[in-house]
């Protein structure tokens, strides 16, 4: 009987013979129910009968598709997670499921709840890794726990495994007999399946239960303290500990400590108050890394498990990609929320990290805790970083408030600037890292606040409250210092470039005067400083300091309209606009880059122009510029050359935060602002790790009007986190009488420099450096009004002399913090003798060649140490 050769069997001999063993039965089965049939025929009976096809058996699935099932016993399983493959950057899992394992292939299966579809196959096994994402044909696949023991788990799987292969397979009968001179063959032995993926899962041997994740006798080996004798050494990762400088392994430890309860506190937080880049994300990635893998108890039982880590959505994308950086090859996932994404899709996404291993870490803006603040609650965070966190500053603030419903125990917070007004700020903060340390806010009020502010009244003569303050202050620094670390930027002077600061005084021009004189020569002005009204005091700071920056920022303000009736407003020009004009072009001829920065966007688009008529190039970033273009601006700017992108036009309160712009070696801090941290977070951006060329940071600063004040008020704000933070000898707290407006407003245009003349400097402007704080300390000492007195009164003259002692109290304090400046008069520069310098060859150049423009210099110069 002929068979057409259209119908033949897909299954040959060969393939049977390649079968398991229980397929390799089932074809013999098949043999002895069917041969006899086909064979026992007489040669007559072709003759007789009419030619028909063969009609098929009902019989078992064909033997093709019985390979597919492994041998019993022989299976691992494994939970995952899986999603179709795609290009989106922002990549979500489209469900669960999980992996059987064999030696032979890979199956992918869905978990549908009642049929685990087979999605995928491999046949490629040495794909499989359970340390990060791997593709399966159309899908990316990632496991999301441990192998799967437990038998009963395992028996369901495999019995809807089985279920969910019969359920996709259609059932087609052989149509080719069965040749019967087939030959038996035996399977071939099966590979262990611990020697055979063993190089697969791990790619060095894993350490034994109660060993050492590193080895901590290595050359190099970072060993964390132990708090018992008898625990396990916590080794900092050696990939990363090799990366790491001095005072960043210092910075570790501390943090570690902290949040181990290892440093005599009540407490599990920490506060990294450390300059700006000195590496405070690479310290805490590397913390968190060893909290998420490591514990005091053994690597299999980690302290951490799901971190969440709350930043400004514009840092979002740094914290991503530091960790790349330096956690590279998928060793750690990391699930971002950014502003792209509807509230909806981030809140499923919140209840699937709290669901799921595959993600450990959570980044967040703080904008966007508000709204997930249920979500959050479901997940329980076992440690909490907070960066950029003297946004947390006031206790009104809800995200404040919202961190503080989830229940972390472990907290860091990063700062550079923790303090900036009061030490009510100062409570919030130390509250929110180690709660009810200092007690409640009317206990810190009591204890501390209290007597520390009112021992620094200028008023103050009686000696017990004076030295009850000083002990309060310092039982606050007691108290607190075992859980604040604050570095300057001189820990890595050797690692970096010289930085020139150089305070530039500019001469306003006339119609600046004259604007000045207008306003406060008017009725109206007088009026609205009498009422000392918080909005009318602010408003008419803004248009003072408008008028610094340029006349025409006043044209359409409000405020100047009820206050003045002038129409000169039309003209751009100010003294600060004429000597960055002239440093931009100084600049632009040595071939280096510049950043100028501004508070306001009005002047930035000032500024934007200027650079256009000067014929040269520049890239912008301000509060309107979408997150998303904002990595491809700075690294467009940091990877072109001067030519193609000469300036960048910075906002400091909008782009000022978290920015490499290594690219430039200049930065012009055109206007200033009442909070230091703002101006000091903008000038970092330079002067950081990356950074090759020397760096030079200029401030502009109008002579003789409010600028000059706001400078001096950011001098005294800072020392009021040296106070706190770095413990300085000699600090003081905000010595400013914020009620006095009038001296706000007053013009002084009979100075070169109204702060140089504050500090009563003798130097004369001839470049040198302040000498003479020691004697100036002694005699305060000695001076110190009326402090030995033991009685509790004092006379009336005692209390007016002491209450001229304002300014002397100012000058001291302001007088320290220049101490490191040289005090230089323009014309020094000018008789051309050389003796006297800046140290700055453009701000030389620009003195040169228009000498009227600057009244005088302060110029710092921090060269690395050898």
């Amino acid at each position: 009987m002929n068979i057409p050769s259209n119908s033949r069997s897909p299954s040959s001999s060969s393939d049977i013979a390649a079968d398991t063993n229980d397929t390799h039965q089932a074809s013999e089965d098949i043999k002895e129910n069917i041969q006899p049939k086909l064979v026992s025929k007489p040669a007559a009976f072709k003759s007789v009968l009419p030619k028909r096809s063969l009609v098929a058996p009902s019989i078992s699935p064909p033997l093709k598709q019985q390979k597919r099932e492994s041998i019993p016993g022989h299976e691992r399983f494994f939970e995952v997670v899986w999603r179709k493959q795609t290009m989106k950057k922002n990549k979500t899992w489209d469900g669960d499921g999980f992996i059987v394992l064999t030696s032979n292939y890979i199956s992918l299966r869905s978990d549908d709840s009642s049929n685990y579809k087979e999605l995928s196959r491999l046949n490629n096994v040495s794909k499989f890794t359970t340390d990060g994402v791997f593709s399966m044909g159309s899908y990316e696949v990632e496991v999301s726990s441990n192998e799967i023991n437990d038998s009963q788990e395992i028996e369901k799987f495999k019995f809807n495994a089985r279920l969910g292969n019969i359920g996709a397979t259609q059932i087609q009968p052989p149509l080719e007999p069965i040749k019967p001179d087939i030959k038996k063959e035996t399977p071939k032995p099966f590979k262990p399946i611990n020697t055979q993926f063993k190089q697969v899962v791990h790619t060095e041997p894993k350490p034994q239960r109660g060993e050492p994740l590193y080895d901590p006798t290595s050359e190099g080996a970072i060993v964390l303290r132990k708090q018992h004798p008898d625990d396990t050494d916590v080794v900092i990762d050696p990939f990363l500990a090799k990366k790491l400088r001095p005072h960043q392994v210092q910075g570790v430890r501390f943090l570690y400590e902290c949040v181990m309860n290892q440093r005599g506190f009540d407490g599990h937080g920490a506060l990294l108050a450390d300059d700006m880049g000195l590496g405070k994300t690479l310290m805490t990635i590397t913390t968190l890394w060893t909290l998420l893998k490591q514990s005091p108890q053994g690597f299999e039982n980690p302290i951490c498990h799901k971190v969440l880590i709350a930043c400004p959505v514009t840092l979002i994308g740094n914290w991503k990609r530091e960790f790349k950086k330096w956690l590279p090859m998928n060793r750690l996932n990391v699930l971002t929320l950014n502003s792209k994404n509807t509230i909806a899709k981030d809140k499923q996404d919140v209840k699937n990290f709290a669901k799921t291993k595959v993600y450990q870490v959570l980044i967040m803006g703080y904008e966007k805790i508000l709204n997930m603040k249920e979500e959050l609650a479901l997940t329980k965070f076992d440690l909490l970083i907070c960066d950029e966190g003297h946004r947390l500053k006031n206790n009104s603030n809800k995200t404040l408030q919202a961190l503080n419903s989830l229940e972390v125990e472990k907290k860091i917070l990063l700062s550079g600037t923790p303090i900036q007004n009061d030490l009510s700020e100062f409570f919030n903060i130390i509250d929110f890292i180690n709660p009810g340390i200092l007690g409640n806010y009317n206990q810190f009020k009591r204890n501390f606040m209290n007597p520390i502010l009112k021992s620094r009244e200028l008023n103050c003569l009686n000696p017990e409250i004076i030295e009850k303050g000083k002990e309060k202050s310092q039982d606050l620094i007691d108290i607190t210092k075992p859980f604040i670390l604050r570095r300057t930027a001189s820990v890595i002077s050797n690692h970096l470039p010289p930085r020139t600061d150089v305070v530039l005084f500019c001469r306003p021009t006339s119609l600046q005067i004259n604007l000045f004189n207008e306003v406060l020569s008017s009725q109206n002005f007088t009026s609205l400083l009498d009422k000392s009204s918080g909005s009318s005091s602010l408003g008419l700071i803004t248009m003072f300091k408008k008028i610094c920056n340029s006349p025409s920022l006043i044209k359409n303000d409000k405020l100047f309209k009820e206050v003045s009736d002038s129409n000169i407003v039309h003209q751009v020009t100010s003294g600060k606009i004429l000597v960055l004009t002239e440093l931009l072009k100084e600049i632009s001829a040595v071939g280096e880059k510049v950043i100028l920065v501004s508070n306001y966007t009005q002047t930035l688009d000032i500024l934007q122009n200027i650079v256009l008529k000067l014929n040269l190039t520049y890239q912008r970033l301000d509060g309107s510029t979408p997150n998303k273009d904002r990595d491809s601006i700075v690294n467009l700017f940091n990877n072109s050359s001067s030519k193609s992108n000469f300036a960048f036009l910075l906002s400091s309160k909008s782009g000022g935060v978290g920015l490499n712009l290594i690219g430039a070696s200049r930065l012009i801090l055109f206007d200033n602002d009442w909070n230091p941290s703002v101006d000091l977070q903008a000038m970092a951006r330079i002067h950081r790790d990356g950074q090759k060329k020397p760096v030079f940071i200029y401030r502009l600063i109008t002579t003789g009007c409010i600028d000059e004040k706001i400078f001096q008020r950011q001098l005294m704000k800072n020392n009021l986190s040296d106070k706190f933070l770095d413990n300085k000898k000699g600090s003081k707290d905000d010595l400013f009488d914020m009620n006095d407006l009038k001296d706000l407003f007053t013009l002084n245009l009979k100075t070169s420099s109204n702060t140089h003349d504050l500090i009563e400097c003798d130097c004369g402007g001839e470049g040198e450096e302040i000498s003479d704080l020691e004697e100036d300390d002694e005699e305060e000492e000695e001076t110190a009004p009326i402090a030995k007195k033991q009685n509790s009164w004092v006379s009336a003259l005692e209390v007016k002399n002491n209450s001229t002692d304002e300014g002397s109290e100012r000058k001291k304090t302001i007088r320290k913090c220049l101490a490191d400046y040289r005090h230089i008069d323009p014309a020094y520069l000018l008789d051309g003798s050389g003796d006297v310098t800046t140290g700055d060859e453009v701000t030389e150049k620009v003195v040169y060649n228009s000498p009227k423009l600057i009244s005088f210099i302060l110029s710092k110069v921090n060269k690395p140490s050898l």
